[in-house]
């Protein structure tokens, strides 16, 4: 039976790489409103060595601070996430469009416009609340226990020797009944309201042999599901995220980023995005630059869904 998470924390040390005192203390302020502990750096020189030492929730770091030597830092901090022991990584400047891009592939989970950057502070706290609220359903929820399965790590998910067992729940009666009708009727995806729809995608992985749990309907961190199945090379868990749109509504590469970046700081080994509509060119190139752990399915892939798990 699933209940609400507790909200998530926010974490006790931030680390601030600024040389600008009024930016710093602007940052510190609000950090410290958020009930934070920031601590400053001037300079970008040891940044990736001093947050693995002090092992720090976050870094907020700007990229202004010398020639280019900054994305070598976020380089050095994504390599840290891989490792397990990485930080939240919020990255800002004047940026043009390339350097933005350029930054988010090399690790940073928010980037934010120095031009706007007192109101954009708020952006890179919710950024935090969403992949906290992730890391506690994969790794604290004991609702979510099934005994073998382990993430990227390498590490168990759930620790103990009960026999695994589906977490997901009765899906509010959905049935092999509703398949069938969305199978006959494709508009029907597009008609049934966004969280029916998620129990649809649910059910679907269901019958495909997938362990589903469904977040509640408010505050899900992210992403709407968790699926997860023994596969002969290992164990898999997947963060999924629903998205019932009517075209030409299309899903664009804000809502791609912003589930890597939950995916990052998860311990999960890939996330989907699964659509009633379909999905922008921009969208479909970011997915490109993590092809194996990241994946998009729209329209047409439910159909082949529906077909398999009727067969």
């Amino acid at each position: 039976m699933h209940h609400d998470r507790r909200p998530p924390e926010l974490p006790a040390t931030v680390l601030i790489v600024e040389d600008d005192a009024w930016t710093s203390d602007l940052l510190s302020t609000r950090l410290r409103e958020a009930g934070m502990s920031p601590i400053r750096m001037h300079s970008p020189e040891g940044v990736a060595e001093f947050a693995k030492s002090q092992n720090f929730d976050m870094v907020v770091m700007d990229l202004t601070l010398g020639p280019d030597n900054e994305f070598g830092v976020l380089g050095a901090l994504k390599n840290l996430k891989s490792s397990g022991v990485g930080s939240f990584v919020v990255a800002y400047s004047a940026f043009a469009g390339d350097s933005a891009e350029r930054a988010r592939q090399l690790g940073a989970d928010v980037v934010l416009a120095k031009t706007d950057f007192s109101a954009d502070v708020s952006k890179m706290l919710d950024g935090w609340k969403e992949v906290t609220a992730a890391k506690r359903l994969l790794e604290d929820e004991p609702e979510f226990s099934l005994p073998g399965l382990i993430g990227p790590d390498g590490r168990p998910l759930s620790p103990g020797n009960e026999p695994p067992r589906v977490v997901v729940e009765s899906l509010l009666e959905i049935d092999a009944e509703l398949i069938r009708r969305a199978e006959a009727e494709p508009d029907l995806l597009r008609q049934i309201s966004p969280r029916r729809f998620e129990e649809l995608v649910a059910e679907i992985l269901e019958k495909m042999g997938y362990h589903v749990e469904l977040t509640p309907p408010t505050a899900d961190g992210g992403f709407d599901l968790v699926a997860a199945k023994n596969e002969s090379l290992g164990e898999l868990v997947f963060l999924v995220e629903c998205k019932r749109y009517v075209p030409p509504r299309k899903v664009g590469v804000e809502l791609i980023r912003s589930l890597h970046g939950v995916l990052e700081h998860s311990r999960a080994t890939g996330a989907m995005l699964v659509t009633s509509s379909h999905f922008t060119r921009g969208a479909a190139d970011y997915q490109k630059t993590e092809k194996h752990r990241l994946k998009l399915s729209d329209y047409q892939t439910i159909r082949g869904w529906l077909n398999e798990v009727l067969l």
